[in-house]
């Protein structure tokens, strides 16, 4: 054989999730959609104003709109910080603390 010959095998595909319901990372977790309630381990966060997607349409940001006193806060929770995604109750479940998720920057970071 050949070394610039590869050995040609068959991929094995996983059919448990549509690429759309597969993270970043590899989990599997549904699709979030905007209005989704957030939900931190402590309770309720707010709900999702906006989802940032890359390239290959996958979600990497959520921007949740939280209530205060006086006005809203709008910040940037990564995808990676999203545990689970409830498509019947419409809830995402996140990581974190309710105080700790509403504070994080409302800015997206810069990509060098």
């Amino acid at each position: 054989m050949n070394l610039l010959e590869a050995p040609r095998t068959r991929a094995a595909h996983s059919v448990a999730a549509s690429p759309r319901e597969r993270c970043t990372d590899g989990r599997n977790v549904a699709e979030p959609r905007v209005g989704d309630t957030v939900l931190a381990q402590d309770g309720e966060v707010g709900e999702i104003e906006r989802i940032v997607r890359s390239e290959a349409r996958a979600p990497i940001y959520v921007v949740v709109a939280v209530r205060r006193f006086v006005g809203r806060r709008y910040p940037v929770v990564p995808w990676s910080l999203v545990t689970a995604v409830d498509k019947s109750r419409r809830r995402v479940h996140v990581r974190g603390r309710r105080g700790t998720i509403s504070r994080l920057s409302e800015t997206l970071p810069l990509v060098v």
